[in-house]
């Protein structure tokens, strides 16, 4: 999975719209026989999950290190935003329920609207089985993370191949 995982995410960098996901979801179906509602919830949780993840683990990340934020507290928020989504879709929440509510029969056709219903209730199922159990949770943050991993020490190697060199700059 890690090379269709590095293929889509090239691909996402050569077109717009994130084009690579919908190869993989292709490709994942065509050689592993994933059916769509799998996979598309799978790439919502990674892109949704992944931008609130970045997004709220450096805003606490860089308010620790402005010391703002006391570094005991910063862990316990830190592992209260990973358990988050388990905690979620434990209570019954389901967030694409929300998104079939809205009224796009009328725009989209009825029936269209209808299909894209159920398939968002299937993509909502298949994340609450990835994200509900601690188990599943814990492993699909685990191969993610190590699949960014992958990725960016791909980035990396691009980038020094071409001159370019990453430097962090510390104050």
């Amino acid at each position: 999975l890690v090379p269709m995982t590095t293929f889509a995410n090239t691909i996402n960098n050569l077109t717009p719209g994130s084009a690579g996901e919908v190869v993989r979801m292709y490709l994942l179906r065509a050689h592993h026989g994933i059916d769509y509602a799998t996979s598309g919830a799978v790439v919502l949780v990674e892109r949704v999950g992944a931008i609130g993840y970045l997004v709220s683990s450096a805003l606490i990340a860089w308010l620790t290190w402005l010391g703002v934020l006391p570094f005991p507290i910063a862990i316990v928020l830190a592992l209260a935003l990973a358990l988050a989504p388990a905690v979620v879709y434990r209570l019954g929440l389901r967030p694409l329920a929300v998104v079939r509510r809205i009224p796009l029969g009328r725009l989209v056709g009825a029936r269209r609207w209808e299909r894209v219903g159920d398939w968002l209730d299937r993509v909502d199922t298949t994340i609450a089985t990835l994200v509900g159990d601690p188990r599943h949770l814990a492993t699909f943050v685990v191969l993610s993370g190590g699949i960014f991993v992958v990725y960016d020490a791909q980035l990396l190697l691009v980038g020094r191949a071409l001159g370019v060199t990453v430097e962090a700059e510390l104050q």
